[in-house]
């Protein structure tokens, strides 16, 4: 599927060439798309509805343009690294096999980091079109915009809940240390847990950077849940 919209180079370099101009091409066909659907929906705005719809499809859409940009950007290392982590010699237990988790993070943290922005934005759009169709109609609320916005909220909470469990999990590590039978250990066995324990005490965490960084984690979810809110509130004054 990637391959056919443009976005999974293929490994024969005779066809890497004449690959690259279609991916172009594609770029340039989703680009006029965007600019078109964008044209046809902001040209009869009247109304602060009108706004959150045409709104709507603005950000769903731009949420996409930065995730093909940085997708083409990291697709070499993206390769790399998914080979890597399907190797089954893979055990991340030296320094060369934690460089391909960092790159990992490396790959996603931009298009991470626009997704929650523009989720918590999309969010907004959402909630005040949701308070537009139950006044209208319950069915339609109920089969159209209130799935869409817990699909939409339970995707980033994914993403902040993986991120949540790592920071949890390597902020355990001290204390299950802590908890062994470090008594009885003889002189080696204790300088080891002590250089283990230090190093423990710097947590693991997933960051999604660009303009600045934010951390997955359940606090930071509820925070963009809480700025959408915030935003659709000043947006229903408005109407």
């Amino acid at each position: 599927m990637l391959r056919m919209v443009g976005l999974w180079t293929p490994e024969n370099a005779y066809w890497k060439t004449a690959y690259r101009y279609y991916s172009n091409f594609c770029a340039i066909v989703w680009v006029l798309f965007f600019l078109c659907t964008q044209a046809y929906f902001f040209i009869n705005v009247s109304s602060v509805a009108d706004v959150a719809d045409a709104l709507y499809f603005f950000l769903n859409e731009l949420m996409l343009l930065p995730k093909i940009y940085y997708y083409r950007k990291n697709a070499t290392l993206m390769k790399k690294v998914v080979a890597k982590l399907e190797s089954e010699n893979f055990l991340p237990k030296n320094m060369d096999e934690e460089k391909y988790c960092k790159e990992l993070q490396k790959c996603f943290k931009e298009s991470i980091f626009v997704q929650l922005i523009t989720t918590c934005f999309i969010c907004c759009m959402t909630e005040l079109q949701m308070a537009v169709e139950i006044k209208k109609s319950i069915f339609l609320f109920l089969t159209n915009s209130l799935p869409y916005f817990f699909v939409l909220a339970y995707q980033i909470y994914l993403l902040c809940k993986a991120g949540n469990e790592l920071t949890y999990a390597s902020k355990s590590l001290m204390y299950d240390a802590f908890r062994s039978n470090f008594m009885t250990f003889d002189k080696r066995t204790s300088n080891v847990l002590l250089l283990f324990m230090e190093r423990v005490k710097r947590d693991i965490k997933i960051d999604a950077q660009l303009i600045f960084t934010i951390t997955l984690s359940i606090q930071n979810f509820l925070s963009i849940m809480r700025a959408s809110y915030s935003y659709f509130a000043v947006l229903q004054s408005l109407g």
